[in-house]
């Protein structure tokens, strides 16, 4: 009869929807479909956002605070040392611990955590004040040389792309917040 007809092209079609799905499961979209220009664009987006809210400002205020700190001539003025280290863990608390940045080397958006960066200043601000100055500015140019590598894309692309989820939910969170 015609219902059985139009029953049977229903269950057809019923079964042919779920094997086509269940084959596309099969195969991993990036062999069908291709992201890159869809990355580059989005990387690109974000880069100028980061340079609109003047967060490559900031990396550079962070990174001349380090750089003075990490020159061979540092380790014999005191004075100098203490004020450079108060400035550093000062403009470290004025931040974020979580920023989303321009890196240096790439057009890439980077995500710094500077969370142990701030602890290190700390630790290091408690060394300065109890006389271990050899162990104040070592504690503080490894602080730094973290904050650098911070500041520089991943090679691994595992890490590359945790780093960009991570800098992007960082910036969003920077601009709602």
């Amino acid at each position: 009869t015609y219902f059985s007809k139009s029953r049977k092209y229903v269950v057809l079609a019923w079964f042919g929807s779920y094997t086509a799905i269940f084959i596309m499961s099969l195969f991993p979209v990036n062999a069908i479909l291709t992201f890159t220009q869809t990355e580059a664009a989005a990387d690109e987006y974000v880069h100028e956002l980061a340079v609109a809210l003047n967060l490559d400002k900031a990396q550079d205020l962070l990174l001349g605070g380090c750089e003075a700190i990490s020159e061979d001539r540092f380790s014999d003025r005191l004075s100098i040392l203490g004020t450079n280290l108060k400035r550093v863990c000062n403009n470290l608390r004025i931040f974020p611990l979580e920023l989303a940045v321009p890196c240096i080397d790439s057009m890439d958006i980077c995500h710094v955590n500077l969370g142990d960066a701030l602890e290190g200043c700390l630790e290091t601000s408690q060394q300065f004040e109890i006389g271990h100055v050899e162990k104040a500015t070592s504690k503080l140019k490894e602080t730094c040389s973290k904050i650098r590598d911070a500041f520089t894309s991943p090679i691994d692309l595992m890490a590359k792309k945790d780093s960009k989820e991570r800098a992007f939910d960082a910036l969003v969170n920077m601009v709602a917040g």
